[in-house]
């Protein structure tokens, strides 16, 4: 359990980055926000199908 939650807190760090980014091509634009947070969302929702796969399989 303590690795799984060291590998999430790397992933959240990297997934910030990730969606960051890309929202940075939308910059002082009322897209960049909405970018943001589409990233995020679409990162998340491919972990959570990687952790069912790895955790539930």
């Amino acid at each position: 359990m303590d690795l799984l939650r060291e590998e999430q807190r790397l992933w959240i760090t990297t997934r910030d980055e990730t969606a960051l980014e890309a929202s940075l091509k939308y910059k002082g634009g009322t897209q960049e926000h909405l970018e943001y947070v589409a990233v995020l969302a679409n990162l998340t929702e491919e972990r959570c199908y990687e952790l069912v796969e790895e955790y539930l399989s």
